[in-house]
């Protein structure tokens, strides 16, 4: 699909389904429902990214915008994938994990709520990053589909 049609299927989504929060991946859209689609849908509601870091800063400053829980959800570290089972965190307030290694990659995210910074470990595969973020707005109440997840087998 070329640039210029996938912005038309954006056009049409966002005509189509107003008030809506979208996530785009080039040919792929997630839809954010219920809690969020209270939310006036602006420019500021679209979060685009070329990476796994950046669609986490994006989606993190969305939230905190949302003034949403986020900070306890780190300050106990956020697990991840789309389980808690695991040894490794994705977003904690230390670059350790709860097994004791450091962050193998990592970027940082500085809160606009609390001014702390907030470590993510960034050295992970796409469909891991996009089931942490899913589970992390389910944690925070919010329900959403991601259809990238949805399609692709595991």
């Amino acid at each position: 699909m070329s640039f210029i049609e996938e912005e038309k299927a954006r056009r049409q989504l966002t005509v189509n389904r107003p008030g809506e929060l979208f996530f785009f991946y080039k040919d792929k859209h997630i839809i954010v429902t219920e809690e969020l689609s209270k939310v006036p849908l602006t420019s500021g509601g679209f979060i685009r990214g070329e990476s796994v870091p950046s669609i986490w800063k994006e989606a993190l400053t969305w939230i905190e915008a949302q003034d949403l829980h986020l900070h306890k959800l780190v300050k106990e570290g956020i697990i991840l994938g789309s389980t808690d089972n695991g040894n490794r965190y994705a977003i904690a307030l230390k670059p350790v994990h709860k097994n004791n290694r450091t962050f193998a990659q990592m970027h940082t995210y500085e809160s606009s709520l609390t001014g702390e910074t907030y470590y993510l470990e960034t050295k992970i595969n796409p469909r891991s990053g996009l089931e942490t973020l899913k589970k992390i707005f389910a944690m925070l109440g919010v329900q959403v589909s991601i259809p990238l997840l949805e399609e692709v087998p595991e």
